[in-house]
C-alpha cells in the first residue's frame, strides 16, 4: 500500500510539472508563428533582386521562427515523457489523461486546419486513446447544420462529395426542404448546399 501511495505522489509530481510547461509549449509555439508571419511580410515588400545586405534581417527573423519552433518541440517532448512517466506510475491517473486528451486534441485541430492528413490521423488516435468522453463528439465527427435564407422558404437540397477513383464526386444525399432549417445533425464529410427560391 505504501509502495503504491508513494507511486500515486511520484505520478502526480510529474503531471504537476507537466501541467506547468503546457504555457511555454503555446508561449514559443505562438512566438514562432508570430516571428515567421513577421519574416514573410518582410520578404513581400523587398524585391527578390535585392542585395544579401537587406535580405538579411528576413533571414534572421527566419532562424529565430525555426529556433523558437524546436524549442518548443523540444519542451513538448518533456512535456509528454512526463506524462508517460505519470502513467507508468499509475495508468488510470485521470489529470494525466486529461492533459494528454487537451494537448491531441489541439494537436488535432492544427494539423486539420492546414490539411495535415497523416498528422490529424495520428493525433487522433493517440486523443481517442486517452480521452475521457470529453472529446467524444469532436472524434465522432458528426456536426449540426442550421439554415435561414433571406427570403424564407428556401427550397434546399443536400448533396456530399464522395471520393471514388482519387476524384470527389457530388451526390446528392436528401432534400432537406424549406427554411429555416435547424440543428440537423450531418456526419463527417463534405457537402454542397444548393437552394432554390
Amino acid at each position: 500500500w505504501l509502495a503504491g501511495a508513494r507511486r500515486q505522489e511520484e505520478a502526480r509530481a510529474l503531471v504537476e510539472q507537466a501541467d506547468a510547461l503546457r504555457a511555454r509549449v503555446a508561449g514559443l509555439r505562438l512566438a514562432g508563428q508570430r516571428r515567421r508571419r513577421e519574416a514573410s511580410e518582410a520578404s513581400r515588400e523587398i524585391s527578390p533582386l535585392a542585395p544579401v545586405s537587406e535580405r538579411r534581417s528576413i533571414w534572421s527573423m527566419e532562424d529565430d521562427a525555426e529556433s523558437l519552433e524546436a524549442e518548443a518541440a523540444q519542451v513538448e517532448r518533456t512535456l509528454l515523457q512526463a506524462l508517460r512517466s505519470a502513467l507508468q506510475q499509475a495508468p488510470g491517473l485521470p489529470a494525466a489523461h486529461r492533459i494528454l486528451a487537451e494537448h491531441y486534441h489541439a494537436r488535432h485541430a492544427a494539423a486539420e486546419a492546414v490539411g495535415d492528413q497523416a498528422a490529424a490521423a495520428r493525433f487522433e488516435a493517440q486523443l481517442a486513446e486517452h480521452d475521457d468522453g470529453r472529446f467524444a463528439d469532436w472524434l465522432h465527427g458528426d456536426g449540426q447544420l442550421s439554415l435561414t435564407s433571406e427570403p424564407p422558404g428556401a427550397f434546399a437540397v443536400l448533396h456530399r462529395f464522395v471520393q471514388r477513383d482519387r476524384r470527389l464526386h457530388c451526390e446528392p444525399l436528401t432534400v432537406l426542404g424549406s427554411t429555416p432549417i435547424v440543428g440537423l445533425n450531418i456526419p463527417r464529410g463534405s457537402y454542397l448546399l444548393t437552394l432554390r427560391s
